[in-house]
């Protein structure tokens, strides 16, 4: 198991994504910017989560943080960011950091209405190492996590011929970068094309999509993936609809069998009984054998539910460059639509009431490991958030499992050769759950409780976390609220399976500026 140290950023491509903002014509439009600061002084038993307690620490943290967001007709944008500057009484232990911090920007730009769009997004976050280290939520502690950073250009072009079809090239370049020698940094170049039936096919629809991956990573020799598909639809009724594919996948990588390319098949139905309501199911197979998924979202006036499964061939690096599963905000947007149906003005309603809460930006759906090998992935994902007129509940559970496809030698600059065959086969599975109260207009008290269980079916491994947390936070005015929070972690930890406990008590004040 490999434990590293977070890096500082850099900030180039930031400061070109806000250069390429800022110079679009809907720049001129209004810009909602929203600065903070927060200031937090935590008392805890064992910053680092190590087995041996490293003794009571107080951590003082001081937090600016920077929203942005615009939408209009041309451009949709949003920036968030946020530096965590810490202090620590005595010595500070290993295992932690002197700064931290997090971003997340993306914008959609019509640079050329109809024709020419412009996707891009730009993350920083601290990721877990290792499945089977200690898991954790604050701020200070790099015990088995690693600063990781991702970027993505997605230009894409369209043209549509008439009421018959449309067509549509895409070219992606993105790179991810986990500052560690196992892992290294890695670039991309994708490939789309598509032809789609247009208007003029309303009982029966088609498509066809061609694509072609490059991944060039540090350590290890290119990779590259081919897929090529066919689709028709028919709808059966106004609400039901069918769904047939047929297709061939081909990858390249040091397979652990010779199964890496082959043809591809799916049939499966859409109902939508309402506006509010979809279920959408598929059956089929692919190189690797039978493939499912499953989708169900469900809204009404206090409710929104979410279940899907899926099955894909999928890496580390995919997966930073996806947006979590389980969005805490795109979970509270639906449910407050209906109160404020502007999305600009729901945006700052869903990320005050998330500060306010203290929700995470994300809920867990299983811990995505450092690994240089492609994986097959089936994952099943489930969550709920329900409103009463003074309390919020949100939960969700996962269950995934990763089946390695490429020789596990890959692994052995982050495992070592003793190790690689940690990753081999690793199921995941745990939960989360917050209820917020609000005791009145500014006074509200949250708990939350969250559970990882990680097991190596290879190597009969297993290791947990669990962490639970209570708060209170009050609005002393209208750009200044407080909170106080106490949580206790514990789990057990590595191959030797070590256990690991933490206490926490916190104050915490956030200035709006």
């Amino acid at each position: 198991m490999t434990i590293t140290t977070a890096r500082q950023p850099s900030v180039r491509l930031l400061v070109s994504a806000l250069a390429t903002l800022l110079a679009a014509p809907s720049a001129r439009a209004d810009w909602v910017i929203a600065p903070s600061v927060a200031v937090r002084e935590t008392w805890t038993d064992n910053a680092s989560l190590t087995s041996r307690k490293s003794g009571s620490q107080w951590v003082t943290e001081l937090s600016p943080g920077l929203r942005v967001t615009n939408r209009t007709p041309r451009l949709e944008a949003a920036l968030d960011y946020r530096v965590n500057a810490l202090n620590y009484s005595g010595e500070r232990p290993s295992g932690t950091d002197r700064v931290t911090q997090q971003l997340s920007a993306a914008l959609h730009a019509k640079a050329v209405p109809d024709t020419l769009f412009v996707d891009a997004d730009y993350h920083i976050s601290l990721q877990p190492v290792s499945a089977f280290g200690p898991q954790t939520q604050n701020d200070y502690t790099t015990t088995n996590r690693q600063e990781v950073r991702s970027w993505r250009v997605n230009p894409v072009l369209m043209h549509q011929f008439g009421a018959f079809a449309t067509a549509q090239a895409s070219y992606t370049r993105d790179a991810v970068d986990g500052g560690n020698i196992g892992l290294g940094s890695s670039e991309g170049d994708a490939l789309l094309l598509s032809l789609s039936s247009g208007a003029r096919f309303q009982k029966v629809t088609w498509g066809l999509t061609a694509s072609s991956q490059n991944v060039d990573t540090a350590a290890l020799p290119q990779t590259h993936s081919r897929a090529v598909n066919a689709n028709l639809g028919w709808s059966v009724t106004r609400q039901l609809r069918w769904t047939l594919s047929g297709g061939y996948d081909r990858y390249t990588y040091d397979a652990l069998s010779d199964k890496t390319e082959g043809a591809s098949w799916s049939t499966g139905l859409s109902w939508t009984p309402s506006g509010r309501t979809t279920i959408e199911g598929t059956l089929g197979r692919r190189y690797y054998g039978d493939s499912y998924s499953f989708r169900l979202t469900h809204r009404s006036r206090r409710t929104v539910w979410n279940v899907s499964y899926g099955d894909d061939v999928t890496s580390t690096r995919a997966q930073f460059l996806l947006p979590s599963t389980v969005d805490t905000a795109a979970l509270l947007n639906q449910m407050f639509m209906a109160n404020y149906p502007d999305p600009l003005q729901r945006a700052l309603v869903v990320a005050a009431y998330m500060a306010a809460t203290g929700l995470p930006p994300s809920l867990p759906n299983s811990v995505n490991y450092f690994s240089n090998r492609y994986v097959l992935q089936k994952q099943l994902n489930a969550s709920v958030a329900l409103r009463a007129s003074r309390s919020t509940a949100v939960l969700s559970v996962y269950r995934t499992r990763r089946e390695a496809l490429t020789q596990g030698t890959a692994d052995s600059p982050l495992l070592g050769s003793n190790n690689f065959s940690l990753n081999d086969n690793v199921s995941q599975g745990g939960g989360s759950a917050s209820l917020n109260y609000q005791v009145s207009g500014r006074t509200q008290v949250s708990l939350s409780s969250t559970f990882m269980r990680a097991e190596s079916l290879s190597l009969d491994l297993r290791s947990r976390s669990r962490t639970m947390s209570v708060s209170a936070s009050h609005q002393f005015g209208r750009s200044t609220h407080g909170t106080v929070s106490a949580r206790r972690t514990n789990g057990n930890a590595g191959l030797s399976a070590t256990p690991y406990t933490e206490n926490s008590v916190s104050a915490q004040l956030t200035f709006q500026l």
